[in-house]
């Protein structure tokens, strides 16, 4: 098995390596390389949908989108729209000459929620012979690329991120699902400095796409 280093800060690429939902040590396996790398490509492994769904479940614990839509996307051009019936837990996300997206800016998956996910595993099905390429960044180092007096600013800060911002033009003309939803997922607090609870690393935890410092 070969791992490939992409970059000084961020990614790592694990070649000739099977994602086998029955490996007991499957789980121990990505996570350490996730916690060291924070992005890891598997290569060749022409995962179906049901051992998708179980590698998954080996890795961590899954969940339902909550804006999730079995007919189409909730707000065309991004997540969530949900392509397989038995599996709600999978979002599709395409992109076509019709649906461009308006996703297409540093965001973190589901910032918003109470307690936002530790990872996302993502599937590439079909991909353009050119360009479509998505980009991470590591928000830890960008912390620890700061000044001292700099980390002493952001330092006890909070963002508030709000799903509004994103999913709000799903329920046009709906006020009355809007107010249920916005009761049932408010609007969260989080510090801007976050500390990673297996790593203790700081990391920068905001985004222009549902993130408002205060």
């Amino acid at each position: 098995m070969a791992r490939t280093r992409l970059g000084t800060h961020i990614g790592v690429v694990v070649d000739d390596y099977r994602l086998d939902p029955a490996d007991p040590g499957l789980r121990d396996f990505v996570t350490e390389l996730l916690l060291q790398h924070k992005v890891v490509f598997f290569k060749s492994q022409h995962l179906d949908r049901h051992t998708f769904m179980q590698v998954a479940k080996r890795i961590g614990r899954t969940e339902v989108h909550p804006f999730i839509s079995e007919d189409e996307p909730v707000v065309h051009g991004i997540s969530p729209f949900q392509p397989y019936h038995e599996y709600p837990e999978i979002t599709g996300i395409y992109h076509d000459e019709e649906h461009t997206g308006n996703l297409n800016a540093w965001h973190s998956d589901l910032n918003w929620r109470e307690v936002p996910t530790f990872g996302s595993l993502l599937r590439a099905v079909q991909i353009p012979p050119r360009g479509g390429d998505t980009c991470w960044a590591n928000m830890a180092a960008a912390y620890a690329s700061l000044s001292s007096e700099v980390k002493e600013q952001l330092d006890g800060l909070r963002v508030v991120h709000d799903w509004m911002q994103i999913y709000f033009p799903a329920f046009d003309g709906n006020d009355e699902t809007l107010a249920r939803m916005r009761e049932k997922y408010p609007a969260q607090s989080h510090p801007l400095v976050l500390t990673h609870p297996f790593t203790g690393e700081k990391s920068l935890f905001s985004n222009k796409v549902s993130g408002v410092r205060v």
